[in-house]
């Protein structure tokens, strides 16, 4: 199977499509041809156009296999001219008659009485061409620049197109020989290159012994005709067409040994891995109501030809042709696959941390808004294959129905199985490089945990120039929601963004210059979603909405002081590219944002958002010293001193050559009222008692407590000398 062309040989013939080529082919043979006659042979884009032009070139040299007794001395000249190969020409007139003149010239069927036809072709296209006009009604401005060059050429040049046309007409008739034009793939030009097409054929259509067959889908057709003036498609068409023929549907018993014969061909077949009751199930209830045309079974074989063979012993083949045919037959199937796969392959983790059953309802909420941006007749296939690659799409199927078959699964090489998932992927995109596809995929996460996944896998990854690929892609981002994501998806992505932001920013992370940590990049992913919202009310609802249902109270207290020192600084007169928010917008936004501060402090988990100290300066200054009251009260168990200590630690300047980390004694301090002798003892402890609770970031800032109250720097990481105020609590500022 070559990768998209058509058939040649009728003895390959898998859809019954010989019969009619050799029907066609005995017609040309055999009839009349004193005038000109054009057959079409029309059908939908895949259906089998070209291969039924194929077949009757076969025929009409071959005519032994289509009857003994056809009456001619000689065998047809066969002209082929592929208009789309001649794209962007601006004289397809011209192309045409010279391309008819150069295969005569090459063909050794011409007979002397035809060796004039080339020259006289020749003269006749520089003729016509000169005056030959590609629309009726051009409506832009090459088009009609080209016409009046056209215009002013044939007022220069003396041609007789009257008596050419007769000396040809004389020349044809003088010979037994039928030329026979095929052209193919119309409706793959631009509408002005389609309307020049047919006035070729209609320019030369009354010459003798010339039979043309097109072959078009005649709907993309007329709707092409109509952006170019022509009111009445379908009567232009009848006007030209001596004989119309519309291929049937493929047959669907040919369109399956079709695809049986290419899965036999590329993908391994044996009893060993063939899975033959799922392949029933995945073939007979989805594929086979996909697989729709020859050019179907071509793409899902070229799909299979290029990635299958580097994974061949590490996938399940039944599952790697039903992945891959959904890949190129219904991309928005694979991209749905990519961006659920954590619970498509029962990866251990919890939807928002709740209970089974709400995980199932989830499931089923994305399931349903999945299958019905599907087309009507797409559904009920691409629900059948994707369960039957992966369990987990049944909704009627929870988590613990599985247990225990995850060893199967892999053993299988299943696609459902976490670990094996990867490989049906091997052909990607370069280690380090966002791809288009990747960027579009993971902003349209449908949950939190799947964009969480995907960005902490970004997070391990180095991109091209040696930066995190998760800041590469989050500057990526900020420039592609527009392109990508409808107004629902961008919705989501900033509920999912303020869901997950919190746990990919860390206090260890290194920063090289100002902007460039991730805080800051989620912050301007943020505001860029906000920008493509209309100002006002529905702006300010959609972050509420954000803020009411997520966790990231750092993000959400980094993104307000950018937006409320981008309004002072707009409100004193200076000129700022960015102002989300008017004065009353922003004292909302605010409220709201204490509102969650407070109830995530009740809930005790405010305690491990990785910029305490900056959440906790915000509650103090909107609450009258409410942060450091709340970290006093959580500074009285060790736990919750060890999380103070982490959010006490302080960014390394850019230009610090330093490996330690900093703390910010300071505010430990305030927020405990311990001297520095006292925090530095009391982490010391810590350290040493070495509690099963304790996680490497608690380690790490604990140190750094120590290493600050014993060796003080300043605010560039300068050593300065400790003095005896520096272990004294310090005054609340």
């Amino acid at each position: 199977m070559h990768p998209d062309d058509a058939l040649s040989d009728p003895k390959k013939d898998e859809l019954d499509r010989s019969g009619f080529a050799k029907a066609l082919a005995h017609s040309i043979l055999t009839m009349d041809v004193n005038s000109p006659f054009v057959f079409s042979i029309e059908g939908e884009w895949g259906s089998g156009k070209s291969t039924i032009l194929a077949f009757t070139k076969y025929y009409l040299t071959h005519r032994n296999e289509i009857n003994s007794q056809v009456p001619l001395e000689v065998d047809p000249i066969i002209v082929e001219f592929s208009p789309w190969w001649f794209s962007g020409s601006d004289d397809l007139l011209r192309q045409f008659i010279r391309e008819i003149s150069l295969q005569l010239r090459a063909n050794k069927k011409v007979l002397e009485k035809l060796k004039s036809l080339p020259s006289l072709l020749d003269n006749l296209g520089a003729a016509l061409s000169s005056s030959f006009l590609p629309a009726p009604e051009p409506t832009q401005m090459a088009l009609l620049a080209s016409a009046l060059r056209k215009v002013l050429s044939w007022l220069l040049r003396d041609r007789d197109v009257a008596s050419l046309r007769h000396e040809i007409e004389k020349v044809l008739k003088r010979q037994p020989n039928r030329i026979v034009v095929f052209l193919d793939d119309l409706d793959r030009l631009h509408p002005e290159e389609l309307l020049q097409v047919f006035q070729c054929v209609k320019a030369i259509a009354s010459l003798p012994r010339l039979i043309y067959v097109l072959g078009f889908d005649q709907e993309a057709v007329q709707k092409m005709l109509t952006k170019v003036g022509i009111h009445n498609p379908h009567q232009y068409l009848e006007k030209i067409m001596q004989s119309v023929w519309s291929l049937p549907a493929p047959d669907q018993l040919g369109i399956a040994r079709m695809t049986e014969k290419a899965i036999e061909e590329l993908v391994d077949t044996s009893p060993k891995v063939w899975q033959q009751d799922r392949w029933q199930s995945l073939y007979r209830d989805g594929l086979e109501h996909l697989i729709r045309t020859p050019r179907d079974v071509k793409r899902m074989a070229n799909a299979l030809r290029a990635a299958y063979p580097p994974v061949r012993s590490e996938v399940n083949p039944v599952d790697f042709v039903g992945f891959h045919t959904l890949r190129v037959l219904v991309p928005a199937a694979y991209s749905f696959i990519r961006s659920n796969r954590s619970w498509l392959t029962r990866a251990n983790f919890r939807f928002l941390f709740r209970d089974e059953n709400d995980e199932l309802k989830d499931r089923i909420n994305v399931i349903n808004q999945f299958l019905s941006s599907l087309r009507d007749g797409d559904r009920g296939p691409v629900a059948k294959m994707i369960e039957t690659m992966f369990p987990m799409f049944n909704t009627q199927n929870k988590k613990s129905r599985f247990d225990g078959l995850e060893v199967v699964w892999r053993q299988e090489a299943r696609i459902c199985s976490v670990d094996r998932f990867d490989f049906y992927e091997r052909l990607a995109i370069p280690v380090g490089a966002i791809s288009s596809a990747e960027l579009g995929r993971i902003l349209r996460s449908p949950f939190p945990q799947g964009l969480l996944e995907d960005l902490q896998h970004l997070a391990t990854a180095t991109s091209h120039d040696g930066d995190v690929k998760l800041r590469k892609f989050l500057e990526y981002s900020r420039g592609s929601i527009s392109t990508y994501l409808s107004k629902e998806e961008r919705q989501r992505l900033l509920i999912n963004v303020f869901q997950v932001s919190d746990q990919l920013i860390s206090k260890t992370e290194s920063y090289y210059v100002p902007f460039f940590s991730t805080d800051w990049e989620f912050a301007w992913l943020v505001t860029a979603i906000i920008d493509l919202l209309p100002k006002g009310t529905e702006r300010v609802s959609a972050l509420v909405e954000a803020w009411r249902g997520g966790d990231s109270v750092s993000l959400m207290t980094r993104c307000y002081y950018l937006w409320f020192e981008n309004l002072e600084k707009y409100e004193a007169g200076s000129y700022v590219s960015n102002v989300p928010f008017n004065r009353e917008e922003i004292e909302h936004v605010k409220d709201v944002l204490l509102q969650r501060v407070k109830f995530f402090a009740k809930s005790g988990l405010l305690v491990k958002t990785p910029f305490l100290g900056f959440v906790l300066h915000f509650w103090d200054e909107q609450d009258d010293g409410g942060g450091s009251r709340y970290a006093a009260d959580v500074s009285q168990s060790d736990e919750g001193f060890c999380w103070l200590a982490v959010g006490a630690m302080r960014d390394r300047p850019p230009s610090s050559t330093s490996t330690q980390y900093r703390s910010d004694v300071a505010a430990l301090t305030r927020w405990t009222g311990m001297g520095g002798q006292e925090l530095s003892e009391r982490c010391a402890r810590l350290l040493d008692e070495k509690a099963e609770w304790l996680q490497e970031i608690h380690r790490i800032a604990l140190q750094a407590c120590i290493d600050e109250v014993q060796n003080p720097r300043d605010a560039w990481g300068r050593p300065k000398k400790a003095s005896a105020d520096n272990l004294k609590p310090l005054p609340d500022e």
